[in-house]
């Protein structure tokens, strides 16, 4: 991996194992970003990178977008289930996680928030809102047995998922205020998870700040005047030196700066300001980045991003060891590419040359229209030269997809409704409601579209019973656009996900859309995706057409491993059980036990088997499994 190694500290000394000298990590900070399934971070993380950044400030939560982001725990109604896990978020921190680490950037990840409590616009969409509404003090009593569960099993789903990585330093709460003994105690179990981890605090006046647990403490703003510039950061971190108690790292973040210190964010008051933390000698230095963040929509936006200021701010403090930028290919020839081009009519006999160059991939335009020339010719690379690079650009919208919803991040009306194998389901009852809503969409075309339903049933023959309606709402006129209601034997297959299309054509541009799944009873349904189409550029006959997301994924950084299907142990054995012994939990329904040759389920009903583990890192399991059906 390009990270060095892991970061540690010797006193008031932060030290880096495999760099020569005390490290500088220069900290950019930004918020939205995580908790948007769009690719962006790893742009994001790319340019940090290109501009000598060696660190990334992040938050585990992140309300702010009104419900409209990606948070840890499955949305279910207005709230969130505490006791499910938004799965897919957390293989996204692993993915971008790696790639900060394969960039040689350090990560503080910030666990809790105490931001997200107290401001009031945004804090009945915190997670934790129906544990302490906006009395973010009561997230900090130790007495509440339930709660302090609640957060433990967070920590530990966190630590776990970046735990491969060296490059994670772990901050409890932002600017927290409140029990400093829950801090201690949340602090102490991080350790006790991820010992050689790094924990950082932040905010000056902060209850928690003479935490022993704490390696960093973090000044936000101190005596900074943002009227003349002036800042003091000498004085700042010497007080900050005696409320830590003496044995902590300080560093200085411009966090406390808010939206009114915008018109500082510049490269000749942001140089000086890294001139005067370079003089006190510390070693780290944080810049939110206010420019790049989009408030309407609680993004991060790659085009506003203060990059000149993060150039001068290198400059001056120096960040070491430098991030390790290795350039990633921006175009690349698929399967999807020559089906694109085909259907814009380039003729079959230059698609056919362009799949000598398929899997190829290319840095820059140049690069790519250079190998294009010599398989078809100057003059067919001149021709077509936009089409080509539109369907070879990696991380590109999917030709004709609108927009691809996860069931599972939806909300739901129906108490039922739980989180399962990847979307949302509701058991057999008679009790109806919304499956799923609220997806609230502008700005499509005015023209006819398709909502497509991959959805599922375990029983497809036992009557015809109406099970679903589906439905398009324009929530800004108050007015359902079309439904269909759908029986039992509509669905083609049982134990399947199932097709089902909706045609449409939005009102207006400015038509605020849902694409809702009500649930009428009577049948276990699990639904787990939601496509809005063209028709005109892309036809979708089965749900397996249907990709996870609307970009096209950047290429895993991580080395090719090749098949697994057929790959040996090649490391340590760390657990194997033959699942004859009892030892595992089991809690399938009415229908499963232990014999002398594994554990045997014979059931119509659902439900798991787990075996439940210490185990934390990357590795590879392997389940035999005879005579499914």
């Amino acid at each position: 991996m390009a990270f060095p190694g892991k970061l540690y500290r010797e006193g008031t000394i932060l030290k880096q194992e495999n760099v020569r000298g005390n490290p500088r990590i220069f900290f950019v900070e930004q918020f939205g970003f995580t908790h948007f399934f769009n690719e962006r971070i790893f742009r994001w993380i790319d340019i940090l990178a290109e501009n000598g950044v060696n660190g990334m400030r992040v938050f585990g939560f992140w309300p702010f977008a009104m419900g409209f982001e990606e948070e840890p725990y499955v949305k279910v109604g207005n709230s969130y289930d505490l006791n499910q896990f938004n799965e897919r978020f957390f293989e996204y921190v692993q993915r971008w996680m790696a790639h900060a680490n394969e960039n040689g950037i350090v990560v503080l990840y910030e666990l809790f928030d105490s931001c997200g409590f107290w401001y009031a616009p945004a804090a009945p969409h915190n997670p934790f809102y129906q544990l302490v509404g906006i009395k973010h003090e009561q997230f900090s009593d130790l007495h509440n047995a339930r709660q302090m569960d609640i957060q433990r099993r967070y920590i530990q789903k966190v630590v776990r998922t970046v735990s491969p990585c060296h490059n994670i330093i772990f901050g409890v709460m932002n600017e927290f205020q409140g029990d400093k003994r829950w801090y201690q105690e949340m602090a102490k179990y991080i350790k006790s998870l991820a010992p050689d981890c790094l924990i950082a605090g932040s905010e000056e006046d902060s209850t928690a700040a003479d935490d022993p647990t704490a390696d960093v403490w973090f000044i936000h703003r101190g005596r900074y005047d943002l009227n003349t510039g002036h800042s003091e950061v000498t004085a700042d971190a010497r007080k900050m030196a005696q409320r830590t108690g003496g044995n902590t790292v300080i560093g200085y973040s411009t966090d406390g700066f808010g939206m009114s210190g915008i018109p500082r964010e510049n490269p000749t008051d942001m140089r000086r300001l890294a001139q005067d933390v370079s003089s006190t000698g510390l070693q780290l230095f944080g810049f939110l980045d206010h420019k790049a963040y989009i408030p309407e929509r609680a993004e991060g936006s790659i085009e506003q991003l203060n990059v000149t200021t993060y150039r001068a701010i290198v400059e001056e403090f120096r960040p070491y060891p430098a991030p390790s930028s290795k350039p990633r290919p921006k175009f690349a020839f698929d399967d999807s590419t020559y089906a694109s081009l085909e259907k814009k009519g380039v003729p079959a006999n230059v698609v056919s040359r362009l799949q000598q160059l398929s899997a190829q991939e290319y840095l820059t335009e140049t690069d790519l229209m250079k190998a294009v020339a010599s398989v078809i010719g100057q003059n067919h690379a001149a021709t077509y030269k936009k089409l080509i690079i539109k369907y070879t650009t990696i991380g590109r919208p999917r030709e004709g997809f609108l927009d691809i919803f996860r069931v599972a991040a939806l909300p739901s009306t129906h108490p039922g409704a739980f989180a399962e194998r990847g979307g949302k389901a509701i058991g057999a009852t008679s009790e109806q409601g919304f499956l799923c809503y609220g997806q609230y969409k502008t700005g499509y075309p005015q023209k006819p579209l398709k909502a497509l339903f991959s959805i599922f049933i375990d029983n497809n023959t036992a009557d015809d019973r109406n099970i679903l309606i589906v439905d398009v709402y324009d929530h800004q006129s108050d007015r359902v656009l079309g439904k269909d209601v759908i029986t039992r034997k509509d669905f083609k297959k049982a134990n399947e996900f199932c097709l089902f299309e909706f045609e449409f054509t939005p009102p207006s541009e400015e038509a605020n859309m849902e694409f809702r799944i009500y649930y009428m009873g009577w049948s276990y349904i699990l639904a787990n995706k939601i496509a809005i189409i063209d028709p005109d550029e892309v036809t979708i006959t089965d749900v397996s057409q249907i990709p996870d997301s609307l970009t096209r994924p950047f290429p895993d950084p991580s080395p090719d491993e090749g098949n697994d299907k057929e790959a040996e142990i090649d490391g340590e054995l760390v657990m194997f059980d033959s699942l004859k012994n009892g030892r595992s939990v089991s809690s399938v329904v009415s229908g499963g036990q232990f014999t002398p040759d594994g554990y045997r389920i014979d059931t119509n009903f659902h439900g798991y088997l787990v075996y439940e583990t210490d185990i934390g890192g990357e590795y590879r399991s392997r389940i035999r499994c005879e005579g499914l059906s």
